[in-house]
């Protein structure tokens, strides 16, 4: 791995972290990290509880 492509991954892990500990301070829970599937990866997905006990499924693609 280049030096470059190094520099690239740690700014983009240091992204992602960001974003998952904003949103976890607004209330999401973290389901799953850089999840794999056949077409791509998903940075983060969360979870979000609404006030009247419903679910709802986030998915984030950190840039």
């Amino acid at each position: 791995m280049t030096k470059l492509a190094q520099g690239r991954r740690e700014c983009g892990s240091a992204v992602e972290s960001a974003a998952r500990d904003h949103l976890v301070r607004a209330g999401l829970r973290e389901v799953a990290a850089n999840a794999n599937y056949r077409i791509g990866e998903l940075d983060l997905v969360m979870l979000e509880r609404d006030a009247r006990g419903g679910d709802t499924l986030v998915f984030v693609e950190v840039r």
